[in-house]
């Protein structure tokens, strides 16, 4: 549930399968994190151009607020 913006207000998800790639083939998402702990993992985002993303969404779910973070 991880969206990346790009300038035209449009977004991207995450490739599931490119992410679980950059993680040993692994999916780092499969357990919650507990409380006060921290998770680091990459993302993959498929893109083209060089166009800069304007923001990323962070969702543990559809219904979840989430958290976003402008990147400009």
């Amino acid at each position: 549930m991880q969206r990346l913006y790009l300038p035209d207000g449009n977004w991207v998800s995450a490739d599931e399968a490119a992410t679980r790639a950059a993680n040993r083939n692994t999916d780092q998402f499969a357990d919650p994190i507990p409380p006060g702990e921290r998770l680091l993992v990459p993302l993959v985002f498929p893109t083209t151009g060089t166009t800069r993303p304007t923001a990323v969404e962070l969702r543990s779910s559809v219904f979840s607020a989430g958290a976003r973070v402008d990147l400009t």
